[in-house]
């Protein structure tokens, strides 16, 4: 009988444990430092608008718009769980930061 109580105890133990390592919003907590972490792909800049620079978050990583010479490279959320690169743009008055250049 101690035996039974014994298991189901530890059993319970593990469970709470477990079961306590998710935060409210469903962070995963890693001791008392809540993670910056989502499962799901997003993106700020849904419609890829050329004159704003955009990030697309999944998981512990960021991808944000970039430039390379002229060409706008755009990052964006092919499905909840995946990150693609948007076709290049040529900006017609040059690329920085992220983002073409007005007129």
């Amino acid at each position: 009988m101690l035996l039974a109580v014994s298991i189901v105890a530890m059993i319970a133990v593990v469970v709470l444990t477990l079961a306590s390592n998710r935060g409210v919003e469903g962070a995963l907590l890693y001791g008392t430092k809540t993670m910056d972490y989502q499962d799901y792909c997003t993106d700020d800049d849904p419609e890829d608008d050329f004159y704003v620079v955009g990030t697309v978050k999944m998981g512990p990583k960021a991808y944000i718009d970039h430039c390379d010479g002229n060409d706008l490279h755009q990052p964006y959320c092919s499905t909840g769980k995946m990150v693609k690169q948007r076709r290049h743009y040529e900006c017609p008055n040059g690329c920085k930061d992220g983002a073409c250049l007005r007129g």
